[in-house]
């Protein structure tokens, strides 16, 4: 047995020392690294309340606008009478409901997963309903259906029974790619990009009253895109507004909200004296025009980082799961025929207030309460398992398609 060199163990002791230190440093920097990372991930995806609140704010704009359009109030006041300009006012902070809830779809989705499963329970839960509100609607009506339109109800997203809902099918599969471009490309760049949309796609367009590039203004595809473009923008970049109080943007907002209303009257007032001689601000009613854009960046600035109580939280979660299915319960075939009957000019100033008011909890308390009991029993059923797994078989076949091709 050969005799050791003492100082030859102590070296390689040390070697080992040195080994075990760096792998523990390493092991440290990972996980640090790792735990960074989850924090920013947590922070970019944390849930923000401020924003479901407004989600909910949206829902009651949808059904404050149909019960405007149902009404035809306009129609039964006489031009350049205070109640019919005050009416508009109430009829327009609704308007802007897709506006607003296109941008809260850029500004969660841009960090967020393109869950399959998520937009599979959105399609069956609309067929769902969409099926037996059409079958109400038939047997009501006494409606004599062929075998094609009976195969058709099964399929509303096709048909565009309702257009928000066949779009937002439509941006789950584009969404990926706007993202990807915002995050791509510069600030400067975006920042083009978004100015560019503002002034040729909403500010020409509404002073001129005319479609510029020929692009179809109302409810489609394309313009849900350009709402979640601002509100992605918003979340990655941030915009100008943010520097004020919410006071002064809530101010911006009431402001803007109020030039639209006078350029309405405005524009009334010409054809009214001046037989459509001078200038034209029928643009400024539809929805896509540049007051109403900036409104709703007012407001998802305002409610983005909001201070929520936490019983109002609890409100919240109850809620916001059904504010999507509230826009296809509260308007269908069966409620625009109430909409129609609905008769607001009997009342004074006050009485329009609480008219919209009271219909506006009325009706969204309803479908709130009926697809609250849809979800107990989706959950009883055990559905979401259901909609992963079936989200999981769809990928594989795509992905197999893919590698075959």
């Amino acid at each position: 047995m050969t005799e050791e060199n003492p100082n030859l163990v102590i070296n390689q002791h040390s070697n080992i020392n040195i080994e075990i230190n760096k792998g523990e440093e390493e092991n440290s920097s990972i996980k640090l690294k790792k735990e960074v990372l989850n924090k920013d991930f947590y922070l970019k995806n944390k849930r923000e309340y401020g924003i479901d609140l407004l989600r909910i704010l949206a829902m009651f704009m949808v059904i404050n606008t149909h019960l405007g359009n149902g009404s035809n109030f306009n129609k039964q006041q006489p031009i350049l009478s205070f109640k019919r300009y005050f009416f508009y006012f109430i009829y327009y902070w609704g308007r802007k409901c897709n506006i607003v809830f296109g941008m809260i779809s850029g500004y969660v989705g841009l960090n967020s997963r393109n869950k399959l499963n998520s937009i599979i329970s959105l399609i069956i839960t609309s067929t769902i309903y969409s099926i037996i509100l059409e079958i109400i609607y038939i047997k009501k009506n006494n409606k004599k259906y062929t075998i094609l339109q009976y195969i058709n109800i099964l399929f509303p997203f096709s048909r565009n029974v309702f257009w928000y809902y066949t779009s937002y099918i439509g941006l789950f599969f584009f969404k990926p790619y706007i993202n990807l471009i915002i995050k791509t490309i510069s600030k400067k760049d975006s920042k083009k990009i978004l100015i560019f949309i503002f002034i040729f796609f909403s500010l020409i367009t509404s002073i001129f009253n005319s479609d510029a590039f020929g692009i179809q203004r109302y409810h489609s595809l394309f313009w849900l895109s350009i709402y979640y473009y601002y509100g992605a923008y918003i979340k990655m970049h941030g915009i100008f507004l943010e520097k004020y109080s919410k006071f002064i943007i809530l101010l911006i907002n009431l402001f803007a909200l109020l030039l639209n209303v006078l350029l309405i009257f405005l524009s009334e007032l010409n054809i009214v004296k001046w037989n459509n001689n001078y200038y034209n601000f029928e643009g400024f009613k539809l929805h896509v025009n540049p007051l109403l854009i900036i409104c709703s960046i007012c407001e998802l600035i305002f409610f983005k980082d909001l201070n929520v109580y936490v019983f109002i939280k609890k409100i919240i979660s109850i809620i916001s799961p059904s504010v999507f299915f509230v826009y296809i319960l509260g308007f269908n075939f069966n409620t625009i025929e109430y909409y129609k009957i609905i008769i607001i000019n009997q009342y004074n100033l006050l009485g329009i207030i609480m008219f919209f008011f009271y219909k506006n909890i009325y009706i969204a308390s309803i479908c709130i309460f009926i697809d609250y009991i849809r979800r107990l029993i989706f959950n009883f059923l055990n559905m979401n398992i259901l909609f992963e797994k079936l989200s999981f078989r769809i990928e594989d076949l795509i992905a197999k398609f893919l590698q075959d091709n």
